[in-house]
C-alpha cells in the first residue's frame, strides 16, 4: 500500500528533475545584475567586423556608423548561458575583433565569446540587428541571400 502512494510522488520528483536537466538557462547582463559579454567592448576602440553569410558570401563591415549601431543593440541585449542552441538556420555570422578579444555573433540570436554560448532575449534587437547585416550586404553583394537583382 505504502508503494502504491510513493509511485507518483517518485514519479512527478523523476519529471521535475529531469525537466531541469539541458541548457543552463542563468541570465546574463542588466536583467540579471551582471554585465553583459559585450560589455568589455571598448567605447573609443576601432572595431574589426567580419560578416559570413549562409550563401557563403563574405564581407567587411567598413561603415563605422553601423558597426556601432550593432555593437550597442548587442550590448543593450540580456543573454543567459547556454549549451547548446535551441534554434538553428542562420543568415549570417558577424565576428567581431576588439583588442585581440573575438565575438561571435548570428543571425537567430547567438553569441560566442571565451568558448562560453549565450543566446540573446530580445528578439526586436535581434530582427534589427539582422535588417542591418543583411541591407548593408545587399548594397555591396548583387544577389546575396537568394535577392533578385
Amino acid at each position: 500500500m505504502r508503494i502504491r502512494m510513493l509511485l507518483p510522488v517518485a514519479i512527478i520528483a523523476l519529471a521535475m528533475l529531469l525537466s531541469a536537466c539541458g541548457n543552463d538557462t542563468k541570465p546574463v547582463g542588466s536583467a540579471a545584475g551582471e554585465a553583459s559579454p559585450f560589455s568589455v567592448l571598448q567605447e573609443s576602440a576601432h572595431k574589426q567586423v567580419d560578416g559570413q553569410f549562409g550563401d557563403g558570401n563574405r564581407l567587411t563591415v567598413s561603415d563605422e556608423d553601423l558597426i556601432w549601431r550593432i555593437i550597442n543593440d548587442l550590448r543593450e541585449m540580456d543573454y543567459r548561458k547556454i549549451e547548446v542552441p535551441d534554434r538553428v538556420g542562420q543568415n549570417f555570422v558577424i565576428r567581431i575583433v576588439d583588442n585581440g578579444k573575438e565575438f561571435e555573433y548570428n543571425s537567430t540570436g547567438y553569441l560566442s565569446v571565451d568558448d562560453k554560448l549565450y543566446g540573446a532575449g530580445d528578439q526586436a534587437r535581434i530582427d534589427r540587428i539582422n535588417d542591418y547585416v543583411v541591407d548593408y550586404g545587399r548594397l555591396t553583394i548583387p544577389g546575396l541571400l537568394g535577392e533578385d537583382s
